[in-house]
């Protein structure tokens, strides 16, 4: 999606007078005043002329623009005096006033003092400002703290700074002047930089989601607020281990996204301590990736990660620096905590996996080091782990030859459950020598079991995951198989849920039977029971799905019960209440009878093709639709109450819309930002994820901010 900037960087914001502190922003006078009326220090006000002696007919002198100015070195503890004349100086087309330039070069950080009261040469006013870039002085603007005579700007990085000389008649020298520079060495920091902009995130210029360790936070920009302290969010580090931070940022290519880690606690971020940086990728939600080993001989104890973001303008610093006032951009800050000791990976177990964010259309690049794996207790396999959560219904393949990094074998599973990885494995759709694939997972987090034997990289590995949409409404539902059915007793005797009382017996290798024919109507938010009687096996599971939704898939949400027989015959009751606000007139009801085996699905799926059992469908049909009924600024939000699958209607204008959803204490369960067309529906599929009770849904656009209560039966 482009981002539409304007052409004329500073000229709508140009202020000359009576502005805050910025630390970069546009000229300022050191005496604030209306700019109707320049009230200046002696009580005069200063005529802003064409030239400053002699009128039209004198040339503008050599410095008239930055670029005539020569840049004088500037040694440590020396100060130089820089001489001129504005005789000519004309007005400058950026700012309106009329100026003369110097320069100066330094080659360590230093303060520099600039004075403006040489004897002989005294400026009654001047400006406070010093630019880092010509003849595009404009893009980058320091701003000092000034006193009658001197403009102090403190811990100046190693440089070529310009500085603007203001002329006008009867407040500054007319014809020769003289100002003083003078450079002392910075003193050591006690505190970290803290970045200004001009503009900061308010285009869209923010960090929507940093991921690394026990850090998960997700964000949206809040207007003019350029820097967010979340040092009270902090993770373990081991030295010498490998680790990945992954960090979303706004949907715009041209942004750029870094991080730094102070290991030595100087409270500066140097060049070294730089753990990636990148741009960001076309599409919407694109995360970056960064893999990074802390050095091994740092001291333990706790220090702060920066996480920047930027839309570099010209003549601003690119690669990004950590301290400078990008004019688009957010930073935000986190703690780390280095630990020593550990010998293992981090993500020996599945719970010191990062669960990074994959959305469709996207791949990202996983890895680290499987140095001093151990054997897992359960599988028997040495293992490492990584993760990953979708937030849509996706296709997702595992690519295990990445150059460098290739896998002879394999494992063809993910788990959905950590620690207790084992009880819900998952098999590949499909595989092949390098991948693995698996076909139509459902929203939910995913844990990858990660050979580190003979057949693996032994050290550094990668491996690389995509995602591409799945689970779209299809014209048909799935149909199971099995290998061996019903046929050792593992079958569905009798349904009863309202006008649907079947009795039946099972068909010798019919695992699936068509019973659509058969019907009956519920009530939107009305609770009913539904009745199924097992076959003759002692022990089997028996789940039921409807698809409320109607669009083909028994998603995790519309499971209205699950439970397990003990013996031949055994009667199961499972009661429910249909959601309001249904939109379907009539959908399908899936009944299911499985003996689960080791590596099967657990819970029971809707689609799998389990060695023993039998799936039943069901119409049913429902008295009306739901009314989605309408919140603040054209939205409407349904069901509502509902299982936490939540479905978001935009009734008013088009455009980006951040959905928050929040529970009663504050705490942001769910937040992701969408493009919502006028008119159009996004579904929040949330059914599972979350406890009983009462939430609160905030859809944030450029219209404003509008709230809906739901509640989650």
């Amino acid at each position: 999606m482009a981002k539409s900037r304007l052409s004329t960087v500073l000229c709508t914001a140009f202020v000359l007078l009576g502005t805050p502190l910025l630390a970069q922003g546009p000229f300022t006078l050191a005496h604030h005043a209306p700019a109707t009326a320049l009230s200046l220090s002696n009580n005069r006000i200063g005529k802003v002329p064409g030239h400053a002696t002699g009128g039209h007919r004198d040339a503008p002198p050599v410095n008239d623009d930055c670029s005539g100015a020569v840049a004088h070195a500037l040694g440590m503890g020396e100060t130089i005096q820089l001489s001129g004349n504005n005789t000519g100086a004309t007005e400058d087309g950026n700012t309106g006033l009329v100026l003369v330039w110097e320069a100066f070069t330094t080659t360590e950080c230093a303060t520099i003092t600039i004075n403006y009261c040489v004897p002989g040469s005294e400026f009654t006013n001047h400006l406070r400002n010093l630019a880092v870039n010509c003849p595009n002085f404009l893009s980058g603007i320091l701003l000092g703290v000034d006193g009658p005579c001197n403009v102090v700007f403190n811990q100046l990085a190693a440089g070529t700074y310009w500085i603007p000389v203001y002329v006008a008649a009867g407040i500054t020298p007319a014809g020769p002047y003289t100002i003083a520079v003078s450079a002392a060495p910075c003193a050591a920091p006690t505190a970290y930089c803290i970045p200004l902009s001009a503009i900061g995130p308010n285009n869209g210029d923010f960090i929507r989601q940093v991921q690394l360790g026990s850090i998960n936070n997700s964000s949206y920009f809040q207007t003019n607020i350029t820097y967010v302290d979340y040092t009270a969010q902090n993770t373990d580090l081991a030295a010498g281990q490998t680790y990945h931070l992954a960090i979303m940022g706004s949907a715009f290519q041209s942004d750029k996204v870094a991080a730094w880690i102070d290991y030595n606690r100087d409270f500066i971020f140097s060049a070294d301590e730089k753990i990636g940086e990148d741009s960001t990728v076309m599409h919407l939600d694109s995360t970056l990736l960064f893999t990074f080993t802390v050095p091994t001989g740092t001291a333990p104890g706790a220090t702060r990660m920066r996480v920047r973001t930027a839309d570099v303008q010209p003549g601003q610093p690119d690669p990004l620096l950590p301290c400078y006032n990008y004019s688009r951009c957010e930073t935000e800050d986190y703690t780390v905590n280095i630990i020593h000791g550990s010998t293992t990976p981090v993500n020996d177990e599945c719970g010191g996996a990062a669960v990074q964010p994959l959305a469709a259309g996207q791949t990202l690049l996983m890895g680290g080091d499987n140095t001093g794996a151990t054997p897992d207790g359960t599988s028997g396999l040495t293992l490492v782990w990584e993760a990953f959560s979708l937030t849509t219904c996706s296709t997702v393949t595992i690519d295990y030859c990445q150059p460098g990094s290739i896998f002879s074998d394999f494992l063809v599973n993910l788990a959905v459950q950590c620690p207790d990885f084992a009880s819900g494995l998952l098999s590949a759709s499909s595989a092949d020598t390098c991948s693995a694939t698996f076909t139509d997972l459902p929203p939910g987090t995913y844990w990858i079991p990660v050979l580190a034997d003979q057949d693996a990289p032994t050290g550094p590995y990668t491996i690389a995951v995509s995602a591409v949409a799945g689970c779209q409404s299809t014209d048909t539902y799935c149909i199971p198989t099995s290998a061996i059915g019903p046929d050792e007793g593992d079958y569905i005797s009798n349904v009863h849920l309202g006008a649907i009382d079947n009795s039946s017996v099972y068909e010798q290798g019919t695992t699936y039977v068509d019973y659509t024919a058969q019907t009956t109507t519920l009530a939107p938010g009305q609770p009913y029971t539904i009745s199924i009687t097992a076959g003759t096996a002692p022990e089997d599971a028996i789940a039921v799905w409807i698809d409320y939704n109607g669009d083909h898939v028994f998603s995790a949400d519309e499971k209205i019960g699950e439970a397990l027989t003990t013996s031949a015959n055994e009667v199961v009751t499972f009661t429910f209440t249909v959601p309001g606000g249904i939109m379907v007139a009539s959908t399908r009801m899936r009944v299911r009878l499985v003996f689960p085996q080791q590596g099967e699905p657990a819970p029971m799926d809707p689609c799998y093709a389990y060695t023993w059992g039998e799936t039943e469908d069901y119409t049913i049909s429902f008295t009306s639709t739901g009314v989605a009924m309408p919140a603040a600024g054209g939205f409407a939000v349904f069901p509502n109450p509902g299982n936490g699958n939540i479905m978001v209607h935009n009734g008013g204008q088009g455009g980006d819309v951040l959905l928050q959803l929040t529970d009663m204490t504050g705490r942001t369960v769910f937040t992701d930002l969408r493009r919502m067309d006028a008119g159009t529906r996004t579904a929040l599929n949330l059914g599972g994820q979350l406890a009983p009770g009462t939430y609160l849904l905030r859809m944030s656009t450029r219209e404003g901010r509008f709230e809906q209560r739901v509640v989650v039966q």
